[in-house]
């Protein structure tokens, strides 16, 4: 309210390349990566600036904490993976990318994950059964960021080149394809 600093969140010691609030807004995971070293993730309380937890990860992509705050989804060795925050462990995997994963993304009800690879494919994943729902095609270039509507309704995924596909969830189709952006 008056824009001052509440915590300065210390303990990474490699840059902090991603950061994901949970729905509540009461857990912040920042991830941190160096050169040749695994993805470091610490979970924080925002309300205190306590570190909650650290866990090292072979994450390839942004870590996006689900909306319930109890999984951690990440892509390793181009493979989308599910971890359990309180055990530390993997609980589901999606397999299909051929290229390297560079992003993923919870819809706003955590029954859905989108994950998007360097060759441009998009996919979205029924978390409750494991199963494929869509493959998104058509991207000419690299997709590097993915986000849901807050509804859930629509998936934006933006290329490298800086255009983005407005892709509706519920049918699979492509609403529309946003150009403009240059860098």
């Amino acid at each position: 309210q008056n824009g001052k600093l509440l915590y300065s969140l210390e303990g990474h010691k490699d840059p902090v390349t991603s950061m994901t609030f949970s729905a509540d807004g009461q857990t912040l995971a920042s991830t941190s990566r160096g050169f040749w070293t695994n993805a470091i993730v610490k979970l924080w309380n925002t309300q205190t600036g306590q570190s909650l937890r650290t866990l090292e990860l072979r994450a390839q992509s942004d870590v996006m904490l689900s909306p319930d705050s109890r999984t951690l989804a990440y892509a390793s060795e181009g493979v989308v993976k599910l971890l359990d925050i309180q055990t530390g462990q993997v609980i589901q995997s999606f397999e299909g990318h051929k290229a390297s994963i560079s992003s993923v993304a919870f819809s706003p009800d955590g029954q859905k994950l989108a994950s998007a690879s360097e060759d441009g494919d998009v996919r979205l994943w029924n978390t409750q059964t494991d199963q494929l729902i869509y493959s998104f095609q058509g991207y000419p270039n690299q997709v590097v960021s993915l986000a849901f509507s807050p509804d859930g309704q629509k998936l934006a995924a933006a290329t490298k080149d800086g255009n983005v596909g407005l892709w509706d969830t519920q049918t699979g189709q492509l609403l529309r394809f946003l150009e403009g952006h240059s860098s």
